[in-house]
This record gives C-alpha cells, structure tokens and sequence, in this order.
C-alpha cells in the first residue's frame, strides 16, 4: 500500500535502457528490495560488494513485473 512507496532522489546512472527504449515499447521501474530497517537512499548500490536485499520483496516485484507485461500484452495498441 501506499505506506510502503518511497519516493527518492532521480539517480543519473550510466544506462542504456534509453536507446533500447526508442526502438520498441518500453518501461524502466525499480521494486524496492531496501530492508526496512535502511534508507533507500543510503543503502549500498547493486554495484556495492556491501549490497543486500530483503528477499521477502521479490515475490511482489515479480507479481508486479507480471501485472506490467499483461496489461502491455492486453491493452489495445496501434
């Protein structure tokens, strides 16, 4: 629910992700993996030999993956 959405600071990562985007159809989200007990802003990056996850979001960033590719696969497009 919306007490466990966090806005953060605009990261500007090195990603190609953009390129791929003017070509096909696309979209670039994160699914917080943060423990509850750290900053999503502070924690270490997935580039940091210190980063860690809390496994238990994985079964709703795959749920909300799922729900993203079905809507697109569903939806009337042009």
């Amino acid at each position: 629910g919306d007490a466990h959405v966090h806005v953060i600071p605009l990261v500007t990562g090195a990603e190609d992700f953009s390129y791929f985007g003017q070509k096909v159809p696309s979209v670039f989200f994160h699914v917080g993996i943060t423990p509850l007990n750290e900053s999503a802003v502070t924690a270490p990056s997935n580039h940091s030999p210190q980063f860690h996850i809390d496994e238990s979001g994985i079964p709703l960033a795959a749920r909300a993956l799922a729900e993203v590719a079905v809507d697109y696969l569903t939806s009337a497009r042009p």
